[in-house]
């Protein structure tokens, strides 16, 4: 969960992509825990918010090596698809979970 996907940095420290994953999970849980009054919930992105993460990283991906014809370990053989690396630097991997506002239009918050 921590290290995908698309959150491992290409050119940085996958330590600070596992830390940024950490303080999101600490922000979403931090904040329905509040909300619930302490009380255990389940928390799920929505279907629509998959698709278009999905959408949006593997638009982003096209035209980088990371998914390029040559074969690597980055890619799915199958599907083409990387599944591994974030796209963009690790700043903006950085801003998107520690730093953005939470789009809880993106999640679905249930009972136990």
């Amino acid at each position: 969960m921590f290290t995908g996907p698309n959150t491992l940095p290409s050119r940085n420290s996958t330590l600070h992509g596992i830390e940024c994953s950490v303080v999101y999970i600490t922000r979403l849980l931090r904040e329905v825990m509040a909300r619930r009054g302490g009380k255990g919930c389940t928390l799920m992105p929505t279907a629509d918010a998959e698709v278009q993460f999905n959408k949006s990283i593997q638009e982003k991906m096209k035209d980088l090596v990371y998914a390029s014809e040559v074969e690597t370990y980055f890619t799915n053989n199958e599907t083409g698809k990387n599944t591994l690396i974030w796209p963009g630097m690790q700043f903006s991997f950085y801003w998107s979970r520690c730093i953005s506002p939470v789009n809880w239009s993106d999640w679905v918050v249930g009972r136990v």
